[in-house]
């Protein structure tokens, strides 16, 4: 769902627009009404510049500028506390991950004090949110100037506070042997279930890279990921022919009985980022069946819906939105009694009602004894609340 196709010669002309040193194998679009991904095909019929599928079709409109939202390249990925929740519970030790998070920060720590150290950390993406800024450090560094000039000095200092900060409040961990990938759909039919494509564009020196051709295991999961079934282990294949231009992005298949994307946290491919690991020391062992999410049906508008409803229904969910406050519960409430906890279960069915809540119109409620009573020590409460240490991996992480 939400994937059409482009043609070679028409994803030139977009790349050449953009600037672009290469032409990206996906493109996330907005056109008259059609919103998704169109990925690079080889098999276009002349003249042909772009197909796109119904389910593309979000609305009518006249609107005919193709706009670029952004466009597939390689990005690091890092975890976060819902990933290695879910990672501990599925098997991987606790000390594979706490060696992972201790690499990490060495290396941070250590790049206001080297030039070298600080060229490679930044040419392994810095801090990880792809700033202009970041690749201007890089080129002043290579050009030879001197780490203490002060300038460059504050900057980097600021770059490990702002690091280490993310590490302690957010578990938040460059995962080397990895990617945060669009999610596209294999247009030929060749991909079996359980089978997806992944080739990276890897830096490996300043404005250079490596194709990295991923085979074997690897775990694949998305934002958020409050279920243990959000982590999936598929086998990572040489890619055919007709698919081995396709780069930087995360290719399904289109088999099977359910899509891969929608076992994750019912995603999709329409513009959604996959993280992928390939570090064997981080692919659980364990696995569980993907959640099946029951949609729910909210009040439904009689007659034609008028600009005074959509006012109204959008303070109302502005309102009353509880994506935040069910997610930190799950949380708390995975970190004391595990994800696969009844209270756990439930709040990743309440999330789900309260992420579809401005399509279905259907407003959660939390129950009183899903409340946070007392918090883990790594959310760093004020005083006054009730607060424990931490037993799980994001304690242990946190000191």
């Amino acid at each position: 769902e939400g994937c059409g196709e482009i043609s070679i010669e028409f994803a030139a002309e977009v790349a050449q627009k953009l600037n672009l040193k290469s032409i990206p194998s996906a493109f996330q679009i907005r056109y008259a009404g059609f919103k998704g991904m169109l990925v690079v095909s080889r098999r276009m019929p002349p003249g042909i510049k772009v197909k796109f599928r119904k389910s593309m079709q979000k609305m009518e409109s006249r609107a005919e500028l193709l706009e670029i939202c952004e466009y597939s390249k390689f990005r690091y990925c890092y975890t976060n506390r819902q990933v290695l929740l879910l990672q501990s519970a599925l098997g991987v030790p606790d000390q594979v991950i706490l060696e992972r998070q201790r690499k990490y920060v060495d290396s941070l720590a250590k790049i206001h004090k080297d030039t070298e150290t600080a060229v490679e950390f930044l040419n392994a993406g810095g801090l990880g949110a792809d700033r202009e800024w970041e690749h201007n450090l890089l080129n002043l560094l290579t050009q030879g100037f001197d780490i203490n000039e002060p300038f460059l000095q504050g900057t980097l200092q600021d770059m490990v506070r702002y690091g280490l900060i993310q590490v302690r409040r957010k578990a938040r961990i460059r995962v080397d042997q990895g990617a945060l990938l669009f999610g596209v759909c294999d247009p030929t039919g060749l991909l079996e279930p359980g089978q997806v494509i992944i080739q990276v564009n890897r830096p490996s020196s300043l404005l250079k890279s490596r194709l990295v051709n991923v085979l074997g295991k690897v775990m694949v999961t998305r934002n958020p990921c409050l279920h243990p079934g959000d982590v999936r282990v598929l086998e990572a294949i040489h890619p055919p022919t007709q698919l081995a231009h396709l780069q930087d992005v995360i290719v399904f298949p289109v088999r099977g009985n359910r899509s891969h994307a929608s076992e994750m946290s019912l995603g999709d491919m329409d513009g959604d980022f996959y993280s992928v690991y390939w570090d064997p020391s981080l692919i659980p062992p364990k696995q569980y069946p993907p959640f099946v999410y029951q949609p729910k049906q909210g009040r439904q508008t009689e007659g034609q819906v008028t600009v005074p409803d959509l006012k109204s229904f959008l303070v109302e969910h502005l309102t009353n939105n509880d994506v935040g406050l069910i997610s930190n519960a799950h949380l708390v409430m995975a970190d004391r009694n595990g994800v696969n906890s009844p209270e756990c279960l439930q709040l990743v069915e309440l999330a789900n009602d309260a992420i579809n809540y401005a399509k279905s119109g259907y407003r959660p409620t939390m129950p009183s004894h899903l409340r946070i009573r007392a918090y883990p020590d790594f959310l760093e409460k004020p005083p006054g609340f009730a607060s424990y240490e931490s037993k799980s991996i994001l304690g242990k992480s946190f000191r």
